[in-house]
This record gives C-alpha cells, structure tokens and sequence, in this order.
C-alpha cells in the first residue's frame, strides 16, 4: 500500500523514540530455530543424560555441539530453554559454625 505521506526513517524513529538500528535490526527479522534442530539436540541430550546425569550444559555442548548448525551460545540458552539446566543446592554457611556459638564462647573468655 502506498502511503500519501513522505517520511524519512530517521525522523520517523526520533517520533516513535526508536534508534535506526533497532527499526533495522526488527526489519529484518530472525529466523526462529527450526524444529530438526531441536530434534537432534533433544536427541542427543537424552543420551547424555543418560550415561551422565550430573553433567551441565557446556560439557555437554563440547560433546556434540559441532554436530548443531548454531553457535555455542544460542546452543547453551536451547538447552537450558529444554530443562537440561543442572542445578545445585546452594551451601551455605559451610565455612563458619553459626549454630553453634563457639566463637562467642571464645571472645568472652579473652576479657
């Protein structure tokens, strides 16, 4: 559809508060990851998994990653996006005996 009004674009960004690269950057689009791939992605996490399950999603992408036709950071965010993030429990507390009041004990013996 052809519009009656002439407008550049960077005058037209400047109005809406856009940058040009990023009415650029949308325009031209992305092309989503295709369904083969996370097919053979999902495929050979299973088998990972299998053998390994505590085994984290870099060494995992250093296993098989050169088999994926994407980079090694859209590969890791793909698996986290499936579930195959490993997650710890958090150690608290591990260098100090908070419970136990040794070191109170010990700093009112000094005075």
């Amino acid at each position: 559809m052809i519009h009656p009004y002439s407008f550049e674009i960077s005058s037209a960004c400047k109005i809406l508060g856009y940058s040009r690269q990023s009415y650029y950057k949308v325009a031209a689009g992305k092309p989503e990851i295709e369904d083969e791939v996370i097919r053979l992605a999902e495929l050979n996490l299973r088998k990972v998994r299998k053998t390994c399950p505590s085994q984290g999603c870099r060494s995992m992408y250093e296993e098989f990653g050169d088999q994926l036709p994407i980079g090694r950071d859209k590969s890791i965010a793909l698996f986290m996006e499936l579930g195959y993030r490993v997650k710890y429990p958090k150690r608290y507390g591990r260098a100090t005996q908070s419970g136990t009041g040794s070191f109170l004990t010990c700093w009112f013996r000094k005075m």
